[in-house]
């Protein structure tokens, strides 16, 4: 592991890829250190859409190479790895959203593209809702005194569940994507010969009518 692959580390991918914008708060201003963040997630970048090739390092923005965690490459695979960083876990699930979630692993059927992610990570990305990610400070004295951050994730218990989460709702919501997604399949599954024929068989059928 690469001990400059750190949260700020993870945090600087996804921003500079305009996937993720990060808001920080202080409890006073000359703390340089936030007491605690939110992040909300603006895209998820698919393999086929990263510009570059998936395993070639990229260099940070010159105007971030003053901190030691930016002085290293990243890659796509780094991309991902900070999608997961901050990513949520089945395991704070409320038993409804449990459910819910079961029922969306059995039915959605995913485009070629998103294939390539989680199931919990499409889960997330279609239905919005949000999660708590936070740290507590770890202190350990044997054998020598280390300070360390244990990161968690929880259900944010503000939070209203929308009707369309809900067991009951979310087949429904299901089959309305999936349709969407089979018409996008074969939109792109037509090429320009097959485009011809189904032409050509439209007016003919067109001429026996």
């Amino acid at each position: 592991n690469n001990t400059y692959k750190t949260v700020l580390f993870f945090q600087s991918i996804l921003e500079i890829t305009d996937s993720v914008s990060f808001k920080h708060f202080y409890l006073n201003e000359n703390h340089t250190d936030a007491a605690y963040s939110t992040f909300k997630i603006h895209k998820i970048i698919m393999p086929c859409d990263w510009k570059y090739d998936l395993n070639d390092n990229l260099n940070f923005p010159e105007d971030l190479k003053n901190i030691p965690c930016h002085s290293v490459f990243f890659n796509y695979w780094d991309y991902c790895q900070a999608m997961n960083y901050f990513g949520s876990v089945t395991e704070i699930f409320k038993p409804n959203i449990q459910k819910s979630f079961q029922i969306f692993k059995t039915n959605f059927i995913p485009s070629e593209e998103e294939k390539k992610f989680l199931p919990l990570a499409l889960f997330h990305s279609k239905f919005h809702f949000p999660w708590v990610f936070s740290w507590t400070l770890e202190f350990t004295s044997d054998p020598i005194p280390v300070f360390r951050r244990k990161y968690r994730v929880k259900w944010w218990d503000k939070y209203k569940i929308p009707s369309n989460l809900y067991p009951p709702n979310i087949l429904t919501r299901i089959k309305e994507q999936n349709s969407k997604i089979q018409k996008l399949n074969q939109t792109r599954n037509h090429t320009p010969e097959t485009t011809f024929f189904l032409a050509q068989k439209s007016k003919m059928l067109a001429m026996l009518a």
